[in-house]
């Protein structure tokens, strides 16, 4: 296993904790937009970290899509989580127009696959969640 990635852990666990604390506020505070791509890019986080730490290079891997399925082949369980959820895009779409995740049920579903995968990828590379 190579070396862990110490400034990138920082940065998911610091992402997760201001999505979390977000969710918690008041319906007419929370700021969508941020969710939705702070969520999508915590995610792309933990599984540029989980590759790094395996000593896969991923650099060239433009999206989540891609980083999954590079993940997968390191370990099959990646193949277990549902991602569909994250098809939503909160950057221009082909027709350069934005398409957010919004709405609680599509925010709390995206935060909970971030949840599933950050404590997977964190279990398997033994990493307490105070890390």
């Amino acid at each position: 296993m190579e070396t862990l990635n110490l400034q990138l852990l920082n940065s998911i666990n610091g992402s997760y904790q201001a999505i979390s604390d977000q969710l918690y506020r008041p319906k007419e505070d929370l700021v969508e937009i941020s969710i939705c791509s702070t969520t999508k890019g915590t995610i792309e986080k933990i599984l540029r970290f989980y590759l790094e730490s395996k000593g896969v290079q991923n650099a060239d891997i433009k999206n989540i899509n891609d980083l999954m399925n590079t993940c997968a082949k390191q370990n099959s369980n990646f193949n277990k989580f549902d991602i569909s959820s994250l098809s939503c895009r909160c950057e221009p779409s082909e027709h350069n127009v934005a398409s957010y995740c919004t709405g609680d049920e599509k925010l709390n579903s995206c935060f909970r696959i971030l949840d599933e995968m950050r404590a997977f990828v964190f279990n398997e590379l033994n990493i307490g969640k105070n890390n």
